[in-house]
């Protein structure tokens, strides 16, 4: 059953691709001249036989073998000028043609000529052209199997006509040979189907590896990330354009390059030990070889063949510029102010937080300067903010130009600087020279006038001295030490200058403490009136009285009007505290006149 299946699997038409017939014509061109010359050959010995007749039959074949021979050059050179498959129907359709021919040798020499030795000569003939066709049509089983057919079938004939058991016997083993080479077609069918199945296989294969490796190329090629590959040598094999526009150079200038060669080695020595670790990453500077300044993040890792052996690499790069320049002007901006571009109060506590970790403050002091602009609330007012501003700006601007470059400036806040002079001494008993060159550069700085919009202007200022001792890290303290002695500087008409010590400290906190509790004063029933009698020199008699107020603070003591009142004034307790005095001496008035002690009494002062 399997037999019949074979046998019309074979004569099935066969799947016509380019690869069958260039194959066809391509092989057969090689062997068309040899037919030729065999043709010319069975002609010269038949001749005496046949006469004109095998000479006509030669001719004839001749011109079908030349014909061949024109169609496959033909094919060679313009494979377009027909479909393919016209150019299989005519193959084809010429070779089975001369299959005939050859074949009409066979039915008919052998009956007519009793030459057994040209019988022989015929049927070996035959026979190898039989068996070398599965060279020249061996890609076409179908039409191997029909060319064998129409070469054998009429020489068997031939011989069963001639009815003798020698020739019987020949045709039996003719007839075998064919079978055989039946059953090898067959086999090579098979494995023709295998064969075409396995490159079917293979060529989705490689069309999708073909695909995954377009769609890789456009994917580096095109993506915005800066890539390049590298082999062990580190010599540069592809770049795409995202790395050629970023390092703005042309692809011949990169491809072939040496890593080592390259000036910035920051990079290269990440590409290095990818080869060596596996991969590796680097994040900072980088300039290129048209020394453009770039903020980059590499990441690099090595690429390996099918045993593992590291072949090479390829380096991602990360263009970080723009961000990193924006970082860096958020930095800026966050750490200084917008106005006179000087340290704000968060980059002064920074620059604060670098001195006092440094390794030199845990032996040297270094001195900080609380300015403050005197009366600079009145250039707002009377010339307007923006000549204020305008005069912060100058301020700043000659700090910066005149005080020494280590300098620490900064713009604290409203119309207060603060300035450090880090590291000044290792010993305090030297600090005071240092101290005083530093208080007379400001005043130096000072003493010239400003020139603000064609306007000179005056600008004097009270500074708060702090020397920061050795290992100290309170920042908020040295400030608020600063600051007590720089309004301490203010309270003082004829020298703007004060350092601090301790005992403007406990004042201060003196003072927080009586502006606290001031307000509850009276409510708490601490403050108290005192009547003190004015007499009269004439008759000895007391005709007036000074109302005399008293704080009885709880911690204090018994505390004046001068501590009172200028308290009172600053934390606006003043008018509460009067109408308590008034409602105070009215009762006391109250009381006076119902012991009839008013009557001399001609006033009352309060103090």
């Amino acid at each position: 059953m399997r037999l019949p299946k074979n046998i019309q699997k074979l004569i099935e038409y066969p799947k016509i691709n380019f690869e069958l017939v260039e194959s066809l014509y391509v092989l057969s061109e090689r062997s068309l001249t040899l037919l030729g010359a065999l043709s010319l050959f069975i002609s010269y010995i038949l001749y005496p036989v046949f006469g004109w007749k095998i000479i006509l039959w030669n001719l004839l074949l001749i011109m079908f073998l030349g014909y061949r021979l024109y169609m496959a050059m033909l094919f060679k050179k313009n494979s377009d000028k027909y479909t393919l498959t016209k150019w299989y129907k005519l193959f084809t359709t010429s070779t089975l043609f001369t299959a005939s021919l050859f074949g009409l040798i066979g039915i008919t020499a052998i009956p007519l000529d009793d030459n057994i030795g040209h019988h022989l000569m015929i049927t070996a003939f035959l026979m190898g052209l039989s068996a070398a066709s599965n060279t020249s049509l061996g890609k076409d089983s179908r039409l191997d199997t029909i060319y064998s057919t129409i070469l054998i079938a009429p020489l068997v004939v031939g011989m069963m006509l001639e009815n003798t058991q020698i020739y019987w016997l020949t045709s039996i083993l003719i007839l075998f040979a064919y079978g055989s080479k039946l059953l090898i077609n067959i086999h090579s069918l098979k494995l023709q189907e295998q064969i075409n199945k396995q490159k079917e296989r293979i060529n989705r294969v490689r069309q999708t590896l073909k695909e995954k490796e377009n769609l890789m190329y456009h994917f580096t090629q095109e993506a915005p990330i800066a890539i390049l590959s590298y082999n062990k040598n580190l010599k540069i094999t592809d770049a795409n354009n995202a790395l050629l526009k970023l390092l703005k150079l042309k692809r011949q200038e990169i491809l072939g390059l040496s890593a080592l060669s390259v000036p910035d080695k920051r990079i290269v020595q990440t590409m290095q030990k990818s080869i060596e670790t596996g991969s590796g990453i680097y994040q900072g500077p980088y300039r290129s070889l048209r020394n453009l300044d770039l903020w980059v993040e590499a990441i690099c890792f090595s690429t390996k063949d099918q045993n593992k052996i590291v072949t090479g690499g390829i380096c991602v790069i990360h263009d970080k510029t723009n961000e990193h320049n924006a970082l860096k002007i958020l930095e800026f901006n966050s750490k200084h102010d917008q106005l006179t571009l000087l340290q704000n109060r968060r980059g002064l506590y920074a620059e604060m937080s670098n001195i006092l970790q440094h390794e030199k403050h845990h032996t040297h002091y270094s001195v900080l300067f609380y300015l403050d602009l005197n009366k600079f609330k009145y250039i707002n007012d009377s010339l307007g903010h923006k000549i204020g501003d305008a005069t912060l700006v100058a301020v700043a601007n000659r700090l910066s130009l005149e005080l020494p470059d280590n300098s620490v400036i900064s713009r604290f806040g409203g119309d207060e600087f603060i300035i450090i002079a880090p590291y000044v001494v290792n010993k305090k008993a030297l600090i005071d020279q240092p101290v005083q060159l530093f208080i007379n550069k400001l005043k130096t700085i000072f003493a010239e006038p400003f020139m603000i919009n064609d306007i000179k202007m005056t600008v004097q200022t009270s500074v708060g001295i702090v020397i920061i001792e050795p290992k100290d890290s309170n920042i908020e303290e040295i400030i608020r030490h600063a600051d007590i002695a720089m309004y301490q500087a203010k309270k003082n008409r004829h020298n703007h200058i004060s350092y601090y010590d301790i005992e403007l400290d406990n004042e201060r906190k003196k003072l927080f403490t009586l502006q606290h509790d001031l307000v509850f004063a009276a409510e708490n029933r601490q403050l108290e009136l005192y009547l003190q009698p004015i007499v009269s020199i004439d008759n000895d008699h007391v005709i007036a009285a000074e109302c005399l107020i008293r704080w009885k603070h709880p911690e204090f003591g018994l505390l004046s009007p001068q501590d009172i009142i200028p308290t009172a004034t600053e934390t606006g307790a003043i008018s509460d505290i009067t109408w308590w005095i008034l409602e105070e001496i009215c009762k006391k008035i109250y009381r006076l006149k119902e012991k009839k002690d008013m009557e001399t009494l001609i006033y009352l002062n309060q103090h």
